[in-house]
């Protein structure tokens, strides 16, 4: 007798999804992702500046707006990718007010991607 298995794939499987309103949360939702190796999810539920740069996305981390706005009250970058294999997806997310760091070094006021890093970021 044979057995037949059918797998319908519906998507990728997140690891874990968090919803985060404040920019305190927000950098403690990315601390947390980058650490566990999983594909995660960041629900933005309300407008959130930031009161210094986000933690540098170091693992798979997809971030939904909701078409909120991320400002970064002229003085802070949103969000630097600087590991190989890292992949950040930004969906529905208003990017505002972005400062590249002083250092003189031509970088992404919004968005980051160190060339060396093979990181990469898809925005829609």
């Amino acid at each position: 007798m044979a057995l037949v298995f059918l797998l319908l794939s519906a998507g990728p499987v997140y690891a874990e999804t968090t919803s985060v309103s404040t920019y305190a949360k927000l950098v403690e939702a990315i601390n947390a992702f980058n650490t566990n190796g999983e594909e995660d999810v960041i629900n933005i539920t309300s407008d959130i500046t930031l009161t210094a740069d986000l933690p540098a996305i170091n693992s798979t981390i997809t971030i939904n707006g909701g078409g909120n706005t991320l400002d970064g009250n002229d003085l802070h970058r949103a969000i630097s990718v600087t590991v190989g294999g890292s992949t950040l997806e930004i969906n529905n997310l208003i990017l505002t007010q972005m400062q590249s760091p002083p250092t003189g070094q031509l970088h992404g006021g919004a968005i980051d991607i160190s060339p060396s890093s093979g990181g990469r970021a898809t925005v829609t």
